[in-house]
Parts: structure tokens; C-alpha cells; sequence
């Protein structure tokens, strides 16, 4: 980081002009990488910038590496390039005994979870952009999943969302169409949890403000306890003995970091961003109609029923991305989102090309 600091605060004297950072690299510690990236933002001494920051993948970027490529914002990947994605690591040289083995294994589930959010939020408005530009093609999709669904005679509700993951897996390599069909599945299973917590929220909502936190949350546990039992049956052996208890938690958590006000906020963003692209010609004009001050609300409230589940989905890709080894090409990365653009490939379009092309009209 040393080496570093004087080059950098060099760029940052010209704070109309980006800083580029060309990445190809290993990774290594992720403190290391959030000291850089956090330097890399700062302002100068003068109080100027910070500057934009455009990432660029030549080589590798892996782990931590990976981290900063997409943290940029703009972010491209050479052809060749690779990005290697994978959970929170730790060595640990010390005897390990029952305390530590679960005090590291509480440390690592955590860490996960706030990596997976932090790349969702980095990855999102790359993600929305591919979801919006493949909306013409799900109508055949749709069409081709009904007709199909008719002949094995099967109810199946082919929504937008999965419309997009058809579209991606078509254009993406065979093992990130897997981590697309193990996100779908978690994201599937979420939306069962959340819906059923909600049908019965008001057995924990009634009181909550009079009772403590940890009434509530105990509140919520039973309630995720009793989806469980409803959705694995006497048949499936499943009990609380045999990773039900690991359910539970991991149940607990993915509820929580829905429900929290602070993770909204992403969403939020997103719906007001996205929202004229998402919303029909009859719903903007219905809109249109209403007074001014409630426009922007009921466009949010509107645009919240397709974003929404666009956003919980990115945010399982994001946890898939960080269980196992996951090795993306620039391809890849381009489709879900970690990268604006594969260089040298105009048909990849990124926001730089939608920006330009605006300006030209």
C-alpha cells in the first residue's frame, strides 16, 4: 500500500479526470483491498473529488481482486480475462477447540452474508440494465415455456425473473448457468419463507413495539420453524438434529437482512431509477393522472412488484458466489453484472453507450 500512495495522490489532483486501475492479481487479504479502494476514494487535500474510478480486469482477478473490479464505477474485463469468485477465508494456525470451531464458523457465515450484499449492491444497476434490455425476448420465452408446460401438462407461472435467468443461461458458460439454477432455487425457496412469515406476521407485529427485540425475533423463529415442518414432511427425515438447526439459522438471516430498513434502501434506489423502464404504457399513463405529489410513490409502489424480485434474486446469486470455487469468464461477468463491459466487444452494451448514444440524438 505504500508504494502506492504516491501515484496515487497524484491522480487525485485532477479530480475531473478518473483513476484507472488495471487489474490482474491473485487477490489476497480483502482489508488490504478496502483500505485501497476506500484510499482510492477519498478526496484530496484540498477537499477535491473523489474521482471516478474505472476498474479494468487484463489477467485475473480473483478473490479480493474480483472485490475491486467491481467495485469500480465503470468496470471492464479483457476478453481472456478471468474472475474468480469465492467465500470468506481465514487461516487458522491455532489448536481448535468446540468454542473457536463456533465462534469462527459464526464469524465466516457472517462475513459471507455482508459480502454478498456488498456485491449485489455494486453489481445491481449493471444487473437491472441486462434484465431491461432482454425484456423483448420474454415474451416468445414465456410462450415457449406455456406451450411446453401445456404438453406435460403442468402449471408453470413463467414471470419475468424467470424469463431473465432462461435469457442469461443461454449466454453464459455452463457453470455459471448452474450458479444461475442454485441461485433461482435459493431465491424460490426465500420467496416461499417470506410470503408464509407474512401471512403470519401479525401473530409477532401486533405488540412488537411493547415487547423486546428478542420476543419479536423468537417470535419469527417459530414461525420460520413452522414453514419447515410444513415443507419437509414425515417422508423427507428432516429434524432439527440432522442440519435443521443450520436451516434455521440460515432461514433467520435471510429474513432479517430482508426485513432490515437499511437493506431496502438498495431496492429503493433502484425502483426509482428503473421504474420508467419497467412500468407499462398503461400503467405510466395511469400515474400521469394522479396529483403530482403522489406520482413518484405510487411509480415506486408500481415498479417495486417486477424490481423487486430481480433484486432478491441478484442478492442469492451473490450468497451462490460465495460457497465453492467460482471461475467466471469476461462473459460471465459482463451478464450478471460484475463488469459494465467485455472491451474490444461493442455488443456487449454498457451505460457508456447508452450515454453517448443519447448525446448524439
Amino acid at each position: 500500500m505504500s508504494d502506492l500512495t504516491l501515484p496515487i495522490l497524484k491522480l487525485q489532483r485532477q479530480p475531473s479526470a478518473p483513476i484507472t486501475v488495471l487489474i490482474d492479481s491473485r487477490g489476497g487479504s480483502v482489508a488490504s483491498m478496502e483500505q485501497l479502494e476506500r484510499f482510492l476514494r477519498a478526496r484530496d487535500i484540498d477537499g477535491n473529488g473523489p474521482c471516478a474510478l474505472i476498474t479494468v480486469v487484463t489477467g485475473k482477478a480473483m478473490s479480493a481482486a474480483a472485490d475491486l473490479l467491481s467495485a469500480g464505477d465503470y468496470a471492464f474485463a479483457y476478453p481472456g480475462a478471468i474472475v474468480h469468485c469465492h467465500g470468506v477465508r481465514q487461516p487458522w494456525d491455532a489448536p481448535m477447540t468446540a468454542e473457536t470451531a463456533s465462534s469462527m464458523a459464526e464469524w465466516l457465515r457472517a462475513g459471507n452474508d455482508r459480502y454478498a450484499f456488498m456485491l449485489a449492491q455494486r453489481c445491481a444497476q449493471r444487473f437491472m440494465l441486462r434484465f431491461v434490455s432482454l425484456r423483448p425476448e420474454y415474451p416468445a420465452i414465456r410462450e415457449s415455456a406455456m406451450t411446453r408446460s401445456a404438453n406435460n401438462q403442468a402449471n408453470i407461472e413463467f414471470d419475468d425473473l424467470a424469463c431473465f435467468v432462461v435469457a442469461l443461461a443461454g449466454r453464459v458458460s455452463e457453470r455459471t448457468t448452474e450458479l444461475l439454477g442454485m441461485a433461482n432455487k435459493r431465491f424460490r425457496r426465500y420467496n416461499q419463507l417470506l410470503s408464509y412469515v407474512l401471512e403470519h406476521a401479525a401473530l409477532w407485529e401486533q405488540d412488537a413495539g411493547t415487547r423486546r427485540l428478542a420476543e419479536t425475533e423468537a417470535e419469527i423463529l417459530r414461525t420460520i420453524l413452522a414453514f419447515e415442518l410444513g415443507a419437509n414432511g414425515e417422508d423427507s427425515g428432516w429434524t432439527l438434529r440432522e442440519k435443521g438447526l443450520f436451516h434455521l439459522q440460515d432461514d433467520f438471516r435471510l429474513l432479517m437482512s430482508s426485513l432490515s430498513p437499511q437493506k431496502s434502501e438498495p431496492l429503493g434506489r433502484l425502483c426509482e431509477l428503473w421504474a420508467p423502464y419497467v412500468l407499462s404504457e398503461a400503467e405510466q399513463a395511469a400515474i400521469a393522472k394522479l396529483k403530482i405529489e403522489v406520482q413518484q410513490s405510487e411509480r415506486i409502489k408500481l415498479a417495486m412488484n417486477t424490481i423487486n424480485p430481480a433484486w432478491f434474486f441478484l442478492v442469492a446469486l451473490c450468497h451462490c458466489l460465495q460457497e465453492g470455487e467460482n471461475e467466471l469468464t469476461a462473459t460471465d461477468a459482463y451478464w450478471i453484472g460484475i463488469v459494465d463491459e467485455v472491451y474490444g466487444h461493442p455488443e456487449f452494451v454498457g451505460a457508456r453507450h447508452l450515454i453517448e448514444l443519447a448525446a448524439r440524438q
